[in-house]
């Protein structure tokens, strides 16, 4: 059986007889946006469960997906890759990136310019304990060097997120588990060839749970990161030079109610744009908030707040223009002809202005049972997003679905498919 863990993206569990496919998106970003028709079928593995999926993209706009691919038994799971092209086509075959019989889960990735990606991930061992590796590829998919383990302690190392520059020095964060009521983030940052340069303790109380921690970097001159987490029940940011020489931190969000699984991205001046989760009335919304790369805060706006729960956001920045785009799940119920609910989930994806003036909210992910309608279904969750570097981006997610869904699709199980579009 799959280990008992929570994923750092706030995953729901399948409902019983359904099962999930992931999926990538790339959108046009308009007004009324145009999607290109159809979806891209992005695994080619389909004996069983593919999942979690994470993005990444170089300035030219080649990219890769990666995800989690369990095994046909159950019995354990692995990391899976799939490089495109600038012209948005499969380059290659999937690569198998982990290949041991046990449990890798959490996948992340990031890309330079040159294509080169690493992609990390956690290890969940069978003693309870966890670990964080990651893989460095050039840019024709080969491996560079080994597997390599980030830290290997008895504590539990889990929700890692990773961010390259341009040059291909990148960072890895974590969230280590001290205790059951403190959990602290650190963070590793590596050259290119894979060489610990420096390790950063982002966070180190004795007492606080700050978990979740997702690092964004900018592709511009400076290469300065950030990295954003969950402290308690607020957002915190720790903004850092290339070097890794402490900018500031800052309160993100510290309302009465609570806060979760925070994103952040950033553009190559320096500027960034934070989302979460906000509990709010009985459910979960989303909000979001803009700094300066002077570390001036705006105001606190609602991407958002639906009569359901939307979670899980994940957001990227136009690297020049100043306009962003955020990816979210959301839960609906529906009432169905003589009053059954229908349960499902659908992905959104929202495109804002440089002022932060919605340009458009577009439906990327819906599925119905087509047999039942008054059957729970759970469709579409779990969004990633990647940019390059003019603003094309990607937006991914898993898809619980079976084989009597609408529309029907040529996975029976978990699966990853794309669609895509531009920012301006």
């Amino acid at each position: 059986m799959m280990p008992n863990f929570l994923p750092s993206r706030n995953r729901p569990a399948p409902r019983n007889g359904t099962r999930s496919r992931l999926q990538c998106e790339r959108l046009e970003s308009r007004d009324t946006p145009s999607l290109f028709a159809g979806e891209s079928h992005i695994n080619t593995t389909t004996l069983a469960n593919q999942r979690d999926p994470a993005s990444a993209s170089a300035a030219d706009g080649r990219s890769v997906v990666v995800w989690t691919s369990v095994n046909a038994a159950g019995t354990g799971s692995d990391i899976y890759a799939q490089r495109f092209g600038s012209n948005r086509l499969p380059v290659g075959a999937e690569i198998r990136v982990t290949n041991t019989g046990g449990y890798e889960i959490e996948p992340t990735v990031c890309m330079d310019d040159s294509g080169a990606f690493v992609v990390a991930w956690t290890v969940a061992f069978s003693n309870g304990n966890r670990n964080i590796q990651f893989a460095r590829y050039q840019s024709n998919g080969t491996l560079a060097g080994t597997i390599t383990t980030v830290k290997s302690t008895p504590e539990k190392e889990s929700s890692p997120s990773i961010a390259c520059s341009r040059t291909g020095e990148f960072v890895i964060t974590f969230s280590k588990e001290l205790s059951n009521t403190n959990s602290d983030i650190l963070a590793y940052r590596y050259s290119r060839t894979g060489a610990v340069l420096q390790v950063l303790q982002v966070t180190n109380s004795s007492s606080i749970k700050e978990i979740t921690p997702q690092v964004a970097r900018s592709k511009g001159s400076n290469a300065a990161f950030d990295i954003i987490y969950k402290s308690r029940f607020d957002i915190h940011l720790a903004r850092y030079s290339a070097t890794g020489v402490l900018n500031t931190n800052l309160v993100i969000s510290n309302a009465s109610a609570v806060e979760a699984y925070p994103s952040i991205g950033i553009d190559n001046a320096g500027s960034a744009v934070a989302v979460w989760q906000y509990f709010n009335g009985g459910s979960w919304d989303i909000r979001a908030r803009r700094i300066s790369s002077t570390n001036q805060l705006g105001a606190t706006f609602v991407v958002s707040e639906f009569n359901a729960d939307e979670i899980s956001p994940q957001v990227v920045m136009h690297p020049t223009a100043g306009s962003f785009v955020v990816a979210f799940q959301r839960n609906r119920n529906e009432l169905q002809a003589g009053g059954a609910e229908h349960h499902f989930s659908e992905v959104m994806i929202q495109e804002y202005s440089p002022t932060n003036g919605v340009r458009s909210s577009t439906l990327a992910g819906q599925y119905h049972h087509a047999a039942n309608p008054t059957q729970n279904q759970i469709g579409a969750m779990l969004p990633a997003i990647s940019i390059d570097g003019t603003g094309n981006f990607i937006a991914s997610y898993t898809v619980l679905s079976d084989p009597s869904d609408t529309p029907a699709r040529n996975d029976p199980q978990e699966g990853i498919f794309a669609r895509r579009g531009r920012l301006l």
